[in-house]
């Protein structure tokens, strides 16, 4: 079992540079994070992770400027670059961009997030896109994989989504998920948005996910507390499996990025019989810079989550996280009368048990040593918690 935090590692042993706000130490020239994958050069920014349950292969999507090192929201060219691995963790093949995309429909406007989604055996949705794979990238363009090595995605079109009326506002990351609790097919598509400048999320069904097929749920799904906006970024919404361990287990997990107060925040709670999720237990995931955290989900129901890294060179700009498991309720593989939280709805994020796989890496000539990295100009305990999980 890892028993510690793996540091931002640096091929090279120069020192790091200070901080800036929100952001992580950046590397010198000529040096890049070891274990946390970066692009070769250009810009890459919020992680979009999938595990593929036919072939479990690990993919990391994120979107990205790929001809530069500018923000894509700074240029009319976006795009989603793609990285593949066997286990998270020990190695990333690095592939040509996914998907390239221009505007949201209707506005000027890039940018914007969204997740990849299986199509289960015998549902509507597979049948009418004939797809196997399918990726929603934010203000709701619908994309199909055009096989299972997800190195192609193919423009399906864009969902025709009906706007909400003020004071809420459409700001278009967007997540995507089969309600699985429904006795028909029902496929929910949650959108980011802003309630008069506090963040917020409004949702969408369809019963086969086709472009035409969409309706605006109401009333909304879930407006957060005031004081926190002035949007909904990133959000990942996840239904739970019900459990008998709690007398009032949570039916959903909520993790949304806020822009002011800079961070990323977690929600566990229960959706009402009318659609609105009521949070009862709250945090944030991480201390640190890491920003626009997503989720995946591998064939065992277990989810991992991914953050984007604000760090950059001059040649590559943006790294992903270590990925961490999300435990809600307590550590998998427990007993319920060992679990911490009377209603299981505290949540969790220790690291990721792949990285196991890393420990006795040589780093420039020193070996790792009980899962701990040399970092120039840091030692003692803080050498193992420096980076907390990122």
């Amino acid at each position: 079992m890892l028993h510690t935090l793996f540091a931002l590692v640096l091929v090279t042993s120069a020192t790091a540079a200070a901080t800036r706000p929100h952001s992580q130490p950046q590397p010198p020239p000529n040096s890049r994070p070891l274990f946390h994958y970066t692009r070769p050069v250009n810009w890459q920014n919020d992680p979009v992770p999938f595990v593929h349950p036919d072939t479990q292969t690990r993919h990391l999507f994120s979107l990205c400027t790929p001809n530069a090192t500018t923000a894509p929201w700074d240029g009319p060219l976006q795009a989603w670059c793609h990285a593949s691995s066997p286990d998270w963790a020990t190695s990333w093949t690095t592939h040509p961009p996914a998907l390239i995309k221009g505007p949201w429909p209707g506005t000027g406007r890039t940018g914007g997030t969204g997740n990849v989604v299986y199509l289960p055996r015998g549902t509507a949705a597979r049948r009418a896109l004939n797809a196997t794979v399918v990726a929603v990238t934010g203000g709701g363009g619908l994309w199909r994989a055009t096989n299972d090595t997800l190195l192609v995605f193919e423009r399906v079109g864009s969902l025709q989504l009906p706007r909400p009326t003020a004071p809420l506002t459409f700001s278009g990351d967007a997540h995507l998920y089969l309600d699985t609790a429904s006795a028909t097919e029902v496929w929910k598509l949650v959108i980011a948005a802003s309630d008069d400048g506090t963040a917020a999320a409004i949702r969408y069904t369809s019963p086969n996910m086709t472009t035409s097929s969409w309706t605006l749920a109401d009333p909304n799904l879930w407006v957060g507390p005031a004081g926190v906006g002035p949007r909904t970024e990133c959000p990942s919404y996840v239904p739970l499996p019900s459990s008998a361990a709690y007398a009032s287990p949570p039916s959903a997990l909520l993790v949304w990025s806020s822009p002011s107060p800079h961070g990323v925040h977690w929600a566990t709670g229960v959706e009402t019989a009318a659609g609105v999720f009521v949070p009862s237990v709250t945090g944030v995931t991480h201390v640190g810079a890491g920003y626009a955290d997503e989720l995946a989900t591998d064939t065992d129901g277990n989810l991992t989550l991914f953050s984007w890294l604000s760090v950059g060179n001059g040649v590559f700009v943006g790294a992903q996280s270590l990925p961490r498991r999300v435990v809600v309720g307590g550590v998998p593989g427990t007993s319920p009368t060992s679990r911490t939280s009377t209603s299981g709805g505290q949540v969790t994020f220790p690291p990721h048990e792949s990285l196991d796989l890393l420990l006795g890496t040589e780093v420039t000539g020193n070996a790792v040593l009980n899962g701990t990295v040399p970092v120039p100009g840091v030692s003692g305990p803080q050498q193992r918690v420096r980076f907390l999980g990122v």
